[in-house]
């Protein structure tokens, strides 16, 4: 992959997964066009999909769906806007925060603080995003526990926003 951030994830994924008795088997692609055939190549082999932040494969999300519908592989993702597109769930940091965050170092900058003094941050809160209505479409049961963690951010069985039902 050539995006940094892709890089990044696979690193720590493969970490994360590290004595576990899992196996991470990867599929890259160069443009949007191969995304359908990279996801259909891992039909049979994977028991679910995990999405990075690959801006290619997000650009053709709907074709990675599509394979997992069909084959009943739960899809995941680290972009909570990949939820509502058909992901099950996702694990990420809230880019609201993140965009407010460097508006506010920006902001320091602009009243003449050194951008160099400014300490780099990474995102400090992470959210768990639901869509029953996905799970349903690929055929994986949730545990109670993950639906009740993500109560204010989990979408029903039609596809709308459950907070608060």
């Amino acid at each position: 992959p050539g995006d940094v951030n892709v890089t990044f994830h696979i690193k720590e994924m493969k970490e994360a997964i590290e004595g576990m008795g899992l196996e991470l088997i990867e599929a890259h692609v160069s443009t949007s066009a191969e995304v359908m055939q990279a996801a259909q190549s891992l039909v049979g082999r994977v028991d679910a999909i995990h999405i990075t932040s690959d801006n290619t494969v997000v650009s053709a999300f709907e074709s990675v769906v599509k394979i997992c519908n069909a084959n009943n592989i739960p899809l995941f993702s680290g972009d909570r806007d990949s939820v509502p597109r058909g992901a099950i769930a996702a694990y990420g940091p809230d880019y609201f925060l993140v965009g407010y965050t460097a508006g506010k170092k920006a902001a320091r900058i602009l009243k003449g603080e050194n951008p160099g003094d400014i300490p780099a941050g990474l995102a400090s809160e992470y959210s768990l995003w639901v869509s029953l209505k996905h799970a349903k479409a690929q055929g994986a049961k949730l545990p109670p526990t993950l639906v009740k963690k993500a109560a204010d951010k989990l979408w029903d069985e039609q596809g709308d926003v459950a907070k608060g039902k």
